[in-house]
């Protein structure tokens, strides 16, 4: 297989829109990318440049800036202007060849500037240059959207972790608190788990936290739930526009639930399986000087008090916020 084919192989998913009045122009530059296996697309003014690159979305444009109607500033400065197109490199083609003309190229949202008449070679390496540069940024891209997710998941269970929970629980507080309504915050603890990773051992635990960890996720069905890892085995499940009767029920939910799982707990003073002490903390957020710490600490409170009072149940404590 030469270099030629291979670079067929690699650009064949890969679409250039060229916008020229000329005809001549247009035919040239689409067999020579088209001979290297790019996709090509066509337009003979700006405006018709302009539809093709929001229905296609090309990868690069190749962009005259001599046409009737909309020149090639104006046609970039629009593109630039739409979210859908304005990521997209453009590489103006021109005879002028004046510094003014090339400074109101780069001003206008270009990436680099071919003088015309072009040479083929060097087409061919700037275009390769510009979808390096493209592919590289959108790669970038993504790998730090993954790495800002990773900051906020838990990288045990999978679930929200502690740092994301507490910005989250600000986040809403102060919504809730606009809007005068009512928010719930179940503080979870996995009764007598020591005992469990001491008998079963670390591998088991870890398994065990996972499990549950899906249980309390899915119990926080609606977009604006959360469930997260508090630290150890602790968890919290932050339920806004939710008031006490719904706080209950997703706490009654959660203890059937974690029966049903069946995970066996021999060490446990309270029962044969795996149980769990819930606090549940809930409230109307009004104008009073209340913080989110104040009612997580309510939550974690009635949590030790379900610790206290026999483990495996909830206890709910309600303020006016």
């Amino acid at each position: 297989m030469d270099v030629k084919l291979r670079s067929r192989m690699d650009n064949k998913n890969t679409t250039i829109l060229i916008i020229d009045d000329s005809k001549t122009n247009i035919g040239i530059l689409s067999a020579l990318l088209e001979s290297y296996g790019f996709q090509t697309i066509t337009a003979r003014n700006g405006k018709m440049g302009i539809q093709g690159a929001i229905f296609s979305k090309p990868d690069l444009i190749l962009l005259d800036i001599m046409m009737p109607g909309l020149n090639g500033f104006e046609t970039c400065s629009r593109l630039k202007s739409d979210d859908g197109t304005k990521n997209i490199p453009v590489i103006f083609m021109t005879a002028l060849a004046d510094m003014e003309s090339k400074l109101q190229a780069f001003e206008a949202g270009g990436v680099d500037y071919i003088i015309k008449p072009f040479e083929k070679a060097e087409v061919l390496v700037r275009v390769k240059t510009h979808l390096t540069i493209r592919k590289l940024q959108q790669e970038l891209k993504a790998r730090n959207r993954e790495l800002a997710a990773l900051v906020h998941i838990d990288g045990l269970t999978k679930i929200a972790n502690r740092r994301y929970f507490d910005r989250y629980i600000h986040q809403e507080w102060k919504r809730i608190r606009r809007e005068k309504g009512c928010i719930a915050l179940l503080f979870i603890d996995i009764d007598e788990f020591k005992p469990y990773n001491d008998f079963y051992g670390h591998q088991a635990g870890d398994e065990c936290l996972k499990q549950v960890a899906r249980l309390f996720d899915q119990a926080s069905q609606r977009p604006a739930d959360l469930a997260a890892r508090y630290g150890g085995e602790e968890f919290v499940i932050l339920l806004p526009d939710t008031d006490k009767s719904g706080a209950e029920y997703i706490a009654k939910q959660i203890q059937q639930s974690l029966r049903e799982l069946e995970i066996p707990h021999e060490r446990s003073t309270v029962s044969s399986m795996l149980t769990c002490s819930m606090g549940i903390a809930w409230c109307m957020v009004s104008d009073l000087d209340f913080s989110p710490e104040l009612f997580i600490g309510m939550a974690d409170e009635a949590m030790y008090q379900a610790k206290t009072q026999g483990r495996n149940k909830f206890i709910v404590s309600e303020k006016k916020c």
